[in-house]
């Protein structure tokens, strides 16, 4: 064992065996609904507005948790904490259809996203055979195997629904749609 490791086991071991504070003795040991009361997440009233109409304190703190934790976890680094988190991340990653590239192809940029995007036609989400969700990703050309195989699979691990969602990627013509003729590197 390292001497840093040791010195940290020691620390930890004293930190331990220090009495809690009276604090966090009260605390450990408040009613939920107190507990939540005090987590308030200080949303500028004129922002959550709305929500104070419907949402009462408790209810209004866990509903904006929620909301927030499903923003953070849509991103690449994000970690869903509940199963309408993981769908919001995944819903993102089905945003993948051939307009969402449109503007940027049409301006010349080239790029993998650009190319791969624009080479989805269409995502069909219904009741699957095999899993309790079918993702069908129609595609006019192969490279749209990027969206799919990088960014999907990406997003789709980690969010919960794994076990609910089967993937099929397929392309739709006989021969591959030409996105680009030529590319040179820049």
């Amino acid at each position: 064992m390292s001497a840093a490791v040791s010195q940290l086991d020691k620390e930890l071991r004293e930190r331990i065996e220090e009495p809690a504070s009276d604090e966090a003795e009260r605390e450990a040991r408040l009613p939920p609904a107190d507990a939540t009361a005090q987590m308030r997440i200080k949303v500028p009233a004129q922002r959550n507005a709305k929500l104070r109409t419907v949402y009462e304190e408790p209810e209004l703190t866990v509903i904006v948790s929620e909301v927030l934790q499903a923003i953070t976890s849509h991103r690449e680094s994000g970690k869903p904490l509940t199963l309408e988190a993981g769908i919001v991340r995944v819903a993102d990653a089905l945003d993948i259809e051939e307009g969402r590239s449109r503007i940027p192809f049409e301006r010349g940029r080239v790029s993998i996203h650009s190319i791969s995007a624009a080479a989805i036609d269409e995502v069909v989400i219904s009741e699957g055979t095999e899993r309790a969700v079918s993702v069908e990703i129609k595609m006019n050309n192969s490279a749209g195997l990027y969206q799919v195989d990088e960014l999907l699979k990406a997003k789709l691990h980690g969010s919960g629904l794994e076990p609910y969602v089967e993937v099929v990627a397929r392309i739709e013509n006989e021969a591959e749609k030409s996105l680009v003729t030529l590319y040179r590197l820049e």
